[in-house]
């Protein structure tokens, strides 16, 4: 088994030892900050029947991760407020939405 990085799809690609059969990772993380993969980053494990294959987050994209964090954090209550009640219209939406009937002529004969 084979693990390897192509840059121009921006994907990882996983392939067996005959090189028939394999799988393509995307790392969307990697691809929205135009960050190239590097291949000592990939760990591949197997255990209880089942391919483990980690990769390690560039400390670039975790310390963005930890400054959006604490900006949410530090909303103000009112902000905070304002995005839970908007948060909960569109849930409410949404659940009108899925209670309607899929096919239009089951609402007409109603």
């Amino acid at each position: 088994m084979r693990t390897l990085y192509q840059p121009v799809t921006m994907v990882v690609v996983l392939r067996i030892i005959r090189d028939r059969f394999y799988k393509e990772l995307p790392m969307p993380d990697m691809d929205r900050m135009q960050l190239d993969v590097a291949q000592d980053g990939l760990g591949v494990t197997h255990a209880n029947n089942t391919l483990v294959i980690k990769y390690r987050k560039p400390k670039y994209i975790v310390e963005l991760e930890r400054l959006l964090r604490m900006e949410v954090q530090g909303l103000p209550d009112k902000e905070a407020k304002q995005e839970k009640e908007m948060m909960e219209s569109v849930t409410k939406m949404m659940e009108n939405v899925m209670k309607r009937p899929a096919n239009p002529s089951q609402a007409i004969m109603r």
